[in-house]
């Protein structure tokens, strides 16, 4: 699956350390909601969703279509 714990680690780092008017802001919250979404957390990802929505409603990625992928099931 990978080290998505990670990814969410320097996801926050990242955020943390960003100004509120950076341009990339929206685009980090979209991809810590795709990491919850991974992790099954999708409460979480809503929450994080909201966020990149709130300060980019026009980017086209958070108004199309959002998939979250099929865990495999072990038999």
């Amino acid at each position: 699956m990978g080290k998505l714990d990670l990814a969410e680690k320097y996801f926050i780092r990242f955020l943390e350390q960003l100004p509120l008017n950076n341009p990339l802001l929206a685009r980090l919250y979209e991809d810590l909601a795709k990491v919850a979404a991974q992790n099954g957390d999708y409460d979480k990802c809503m929450e994080w969703r909201q966020k990149a929505i709130a300060i980019d409603p026009n980017q086209p990625t958070f108004n199309s279509k959002f998939t979250i992928p099929k865990q495999s099931s072990s038999t």
